[in-house]
């Protein structure tokens, strides 16, 4: 009996199956590969649309250095003009879309009420361009008292997104076609407040009425949330 043509057909038979198994194999991995990608696409696609979009939804610590480093420089300008200066006042002033591109922030110095003036540095967040100057107080701010920069801790971005919560959001919501931007001050307050932020919500509206939030600068407590007429 001639066996050699059984055995053939066995290992073709074999042959067959191993490369029916190589090919599931294959597509079995082709296709996990294929779910994997899809999914990480998923997720990249999922944390795009979370990014911030302005400074009510940006992470206040990631401004924490570029603040510091602007009120550096803006100490050691205030000191070269005058060794007299203190700080009295920050002011930030952020336009409509409440982009960090939009800031732009003053620090106000003071040597006294014997001074008439006070020494402004108003710097530009996003370039840091700056320009220094002397404003008479009566017209621009008028006599300040300075305060211990100890007491300060919330920034500017913290107490605006305080703010938001406390009716800033819910006053641009319903005022949104006039809503002209955000103009907020440091400066020195009263009693177990002794530094707050006061926030002011604009309106290019004339008519218009007005919000104001006060921040205690340290806690981030709330001391006063009011709207106001023009």
């Amino acid at each position: 009996m001639d066996f050699k043509k059984p055995v053939f057909v066995v290992l073709a038979i074999v042959a067959l199956v191993i490369a029916i198994s190589w090919n599931l194999i294959g597509n079995y991995i082709k296709n996990k590969n294929t779910a994997n990608t899809a999914t990480n696409t998923t997720t990249n696609t999922a944390v795009e649309t979370t990014t911030v979009t302005d400074l009510t939804n940006a992470t206040a610590a990631d401004f924490t250095q570029t603040i510091s480093d602007e009120y550096a420089l803006a100490n050691q300008k205030a000191s070269a003009a005058n060794s007299q200066n203190q700080l009295c006042g920050i002011e930030v002033v952020i336009g409509s879309g409440l982009t960090q591109d939009s800031v732009s922030t003053r620090y106000i110095y003071t040597t006294g009420p014997s001074d008439t003036n006070n020494w402004i540095f108003n710097v530009k967040q996003t370039s840091q361009s700056f320009i220094r100057s002397l404003i008479p107080k009566e017209d621009y701010l008028g006599e300040m008292a300075t305060f211990s920069p100890a007491n300060w801790k919330k920034s500017y971005v913290e107490a605006l997104q305080i703010a938001e919560q406390s009716g800033g959001a819910t006053w641009r919501s319903n005022n949104s076609g006039s809503f002209n931007g955000v103009d907020m001050t440091l400066k020195a307050g009263t009693g177990t407040n002794p530094v707050v932020w006061q926030i002011n919500y604009l309106s290019s509206d004339v008519m218009s009425t007005q919000f104001q939030v006060v921040i205690n600068a340290s806690s981030g407590a709330v001391v006063t949330n009011s709207s106001s007429s023009n």
